[in-house]
């Protein structure tokens, strides 16, 4: 076998034995493709006519050379092999070579099995990287590679492949700019992505967080999940916050028996709120009183409860200075547009008029 049928590169150095009949010398020189030639420059040791020593001996024309690996020669790579089409096949004599594959499209190298046919056998290794857009994809035939069935390698990341006479593994890298404390992803197409990808989040943009990273965002500023923090103050929330409160409040002038009269009203914006109301009707000594009526509505001077509330009623046999208070129990209003909400009330009596005392109160929730 020739040095280049052994896979040995133009200009690297290499031990090797040479055999002249019963002399022998162990020497280290540049191998040359051209002639080819092997220069003889380190003699590291040698027999020449019985006598062991370190100097060269005299070669015939039936001289042999053999290329013998020491540690020496274990310092680098072999050597280089670019791909740049869409397809490879990574051979035995790959070894210790670096391959790398650049194409825009999508990449399918293969690779046999470890260890079969005595090929790629334990220990046996190789680097590849990926500079090209389309991804690498590297198939052993029946062993695994770190596991599964293939490795995929996308743009900018390599790896260390080794054998282990039964399977493949590797270790994969990235090839450019690695991210250190100070790198802020900046360099990267989408760093969104990228920071989506290590489970990273973001306070300077919006951002899908999974429930586990939504859970870490809220550990982050101190409220776990579950749990709001409140305010340590008597600062009122302000308008569109959790807690914002809208009421109005007021006596109306004297009612007209039997007429149903809108006391007041809120206006609440789009969201999720609670109403509560209460009404007091006032009637003097000389008010006969037999009904009293209330409910919160959205519309003005109606009976019609709004939503799961309830309007009451109340009535008694006539009675003379009957005042009467009357409260609603909150009421869950989810709107989605700019909405009034009134509070209506109806007395039927005879004699004085009576007035009514009133308040309605709505409370932010969501």
């Amino acid at each position: 076998m020739t040095p280049a049928e052994s896979g040995a590169i133009d200009g690297r150095t290499y031990t090797a034995l040479l055999s002249d009949g019963n002399n022998w010398e162990l020497v280290r020189g540049a191998y040359s493709a051209t002639g080819p030639t092997f220069s003889r420059t380190t003699v590291l040791a040698s027999r020449s006519g019985g006598t062991l020593g370190t100097s060269r001996i005299s070669l015939s024309g039936s001289a042999q050379v053999r290329f013998t690996e020491v540690a020496e020669d274990m310092d680098g790579l072999r050597g280089t092999r670019a791909v740049t089409g869409t397809s490879d096949v990574i051979a035995n004599a790959d070894l210790g070579y670096a391959i790398t594959y650049s194409n825009a499209s999508a990449i399918a190298a293969t690779i046999a099995q470890a260890g079969a046919s005595s090929q790629f056998l334990d220990g046996w290794a190789c680097w590849v990287k990926n500079t090209g857009a389309g991804a690498l994809t590297i198939t052993p035939a029946t062993s695994t590679i770190n596991g599964g069935s293939s490795l995929v390698l996308a743009q900018n990341l390599g790896a260390m492949i080794w054998s282990d006479g039964t399977n493949y593994h590797a270790f994969v890298m990235p090839i450019t700019k690695p991210l250190l404390a100070a790198n802020n992803l900046s360099d990267l197409a989408n760093a969104a992505t990228a920071l989506n990808n290590l489970n990273g989040v973001s306070y300077g943009a919006a951002q899908s967080l999974t429930d586990p990273q939504k859970s870490q965002a809220r550990a982050n500023i101190g409220m776990s999940d579950g749990h709001l923090p409140g305010i340590a103050s008597n600062t009122a929330a302000s308008t569109g916050e959790v807690g914002e409160v809208i009421s109005a409040s007021g006596t109306s002038g004297t009612l007209t028996s039997g007429t149903i009269a809108a006391l007041g009203s809120i206006s609440l914006t789009a969201g999720d709120w609670d109403i509560s109301a209460t009404i007091q009707f006032n009637a003097a000594g000389g008010t006969s009183s037999t009904d009293y009526n209330g409910a919160i509505s959205t519309t003005s001077a109606n009976l019609t409860p709004y939503g799961t509330s309830i309007a009451f009623t109340q009535r008694f046999p006539a009675t003379a200075d009957h005042s009467e208070n009357f409260a609603f129990s909150p009421v869950q209003a989810l709107i989605n547009a700019t909405t009034s909400f009134y509070l209506n009330a109806r007395s039927v009596f005879t004699g004085t008029a009576p007035t009514a005392s009133w308040c309605i109160r709505a409370r932010r929730i969501r």
